[in-house]
C-alpha cells in the first residue's frame, strides 16, 4: 500500500484479507470483503479491520471500519473506495488497484 497511486511513492503498509464472490452476473461481480489494513507510516503503527461488500466495477463503494489495533485501537468508521485500474495478468488473475479514503474515530 503506497501513499499515492505511483508505485514509487512511500510505502504505508499492506492489506491482507479475503474477497469472496457472492454474486456473479454478466454485468458485475460482487465481493464480500473482510480485510485487515496494516499501517506503519510516519510513526503510526497498527491495523484497521474493515468489512463490507463491493463490485470493483462500480464508481465507488463503502466498507465499515469495525476495529483496530495499536494506534488505531477501538477504531470505528467507514472507508470509501474507488477503482483506479483493473488489469488481467498473463496467468489469468486480475490485478486491482484501488484508492481509499478512511474516516474513523477512536473510542477511549
Amino acid at each position: 500500500m503506497t501513499q499515492t497511486e505511483d508505485p514509487a511513492s512511500p510505502v504505508m503498509g499492506y492489506v491482507r484479507g479475503t474477497a469472496v464472490v457472492v454474486n456473479n452476473t454478466a454485468t458485475r461481480t460482487v465481493f464480500a470483503i473482510n480485510n485487515v489494513v496494516h499501517l506503519d507510516f510516519m510513526g503510526l503503527r497498527g491495523t484497521l479491520s474493515q468489512q463490507g461488500e463491493a463490485a470493483f466495477t462500480d464508481p465507488s463503494w463503502e466498507y465499515a471500519i469495525v476495529g483496530g489495533t495499536g494506534a488505531f485501537r477501538m477504531a470505528t468508521g467507514y472507508n470509501v473506495g474507488r477503482p483506479v485500474s483493473l488489469t488481467r495478468t498473463p496467468s489469468g488473475t486480475v490485478h486491482i488497484v484501488t484508492h481509499y479514503d478512511a474516516f474513523f474515530s477512536l473510542r477511549c
